[in-house]
Formats: structure tokens, sequence, C-alpha cells
């Protein structure tokens, strides 16, 4: 039962709410509070089906959360396990192209993003096989895709070809 219902924000059709209610004891939800994991969203289909994406710490927190409904006798089935580095590629998908995404993720692995730079643009080019300033135009046209789809939440943006 709903104890606090408040709306956070709307954005065309659609509504983002805040909701806190009590978890009883042994049910499907405590699982998920004793695990400390995120739900990153969840759609109700009838009053039988759920489907929820849900961040795990570690995989002893999934072993937690596994053991919590075997314990319990809550039946669920897992659908799909990806680690942060591929649920993060998804939430990409469209924000970068793979040009960009391999130039910005070389510049990262190699130390360019830092300060002081570890490797130089001419070094990170050679390795790439491109010249200086093709890969200096990724970076940046990476970067700016990035931002904009970070703070301006442009989920039109689609990448440049």
């Amino acid at each position: 039962m709903s104890r606090f219902k408040m709306e956070v924000e709307e954005v065309e059709d659609r509504r983002l709410y805040l909701l806190n209610w009590d978890v009883p004891d042994g049910g499907f939800f405590e699982g998920f509070t004793a695990a400390e994991t995120i739900i990153r969203s969840a759609y109700g289909y009838d009053t039988e089906a759920w489907e929820f994406e849900i961040l795990f710490p570690n995989q002893e927190e999934l072993t937690t959360f596994h053991n919590h409904c075997r314990e319990n006798d809550i039946q669920y089935t897992l659908g799909q396990m990806q680690t942060l580095t591929e649920a993060g590629d998804y939430l990409l998908e469209g924000v970068l192209t793979e040009k960009q995404r391999d130039a910005l993720l070389l510049a990262l692995q190699h130390g360019y993003i830092q300060t002081p730079r570890q490797v130089t643009l001419s070094e990170l080019a050679e390795e790439f096989n491109i010249s200086q300033q093709s890969l200096s135009d990724l970076i940046r046209r990476g970067n700016e895709a990035l931002l904009e789809h970070a703070l301006l939440n442009a989920s039109e943006t689609t990448p440049p070809e």
C-alpha cells in the first residue's frame, strides 16, 4: 500500500513519480532492499506479470537477492544479465557513432583525457590508424554528443555521419 506519492516531473505525456511504501517481510521487494539494488525500470503488464531492469552492486548482492527469493518461495525468471559497461553501451546507442565511441575509449584508456596527458594526439592517431585531425574531430564530436545527451537530455539527438 502506497503511503506517499508525489509527481516529480512531467514530460509530454509521461510522468515521473516518487513512491514510498511499506515492504512486507519476506516479499519480493524485501529482496531488492536486502540486496541494495537500484530499480532502473519497471513495467507492469497485468496484475500478474512485471518486468524489472535492476542494477546489483556486485555478484554477491545478486546472490543475496536470489537466496531471498528461494527462501521465500518467490519465483522469478532471470532474463538477461549485462555488465555495467554493456548496459552503458545500450544507453548510449544512437548517441555516439561506433568510430566516436572507439576514439573516446582509446583516448580514455591511454590517458589522453588525464591531466597531464599520458599520450599525445599524434600517438593515439597512429594507433587508431587515422590522421591527427580526424581523431581530434572524432573526439570533439563524441564529447559534444555525450554532453548534449547528458546535460540537455537530448534523446532526440542523432549521431553525425
